[in-house]
């Protein structure tokens, strides 16, 4: 049972990222060349949003909560203020900002 409540969790933060995507001005950085083709990223976090739900579900028990639940916050608030808002350097205060 909690590990659907953290998947509902995790799907919750995940929403973030469809609603809002990177766009043109993405498209437009200079990237590496070793930079991951674009249909290599919902594959990822899905598999990333997977295991932190098997992960919080395996701690419920023991004291990594809050850092699970801070973590999850991270991720639902990342993408509106770096894609969102197009401004990549408010990125880090938020990150910092973090309990």
């Amino acid at each position: 049972m909690t590990f659907f409540i953290f998947l509902l969790a995790c799907a919750a933060a995940a929403t973030t990222g469809v609603m809002f995507k990177p766009g043109p001005w993405y498209e437009s950085l200079t990237k590496p060349s070793f930079t991951p083709p674009n249909w290599a990223f919902p594959v990822a976090w899905t598999i990333i949003y997977l295991l932190l739900a098997w992960a919080g579900s395996a701690a419920s028990a023991g004291r990594l909560q809050a850092p699970l639940a801070s973590r999850a916050r991270v991720n639902r608030d990342i993408c509106p203020v770096r894609r969102g808002r197009v401004d990549v350097r408010v990125g880090p205060v938020d990150i910092g900002s973090a309990p």
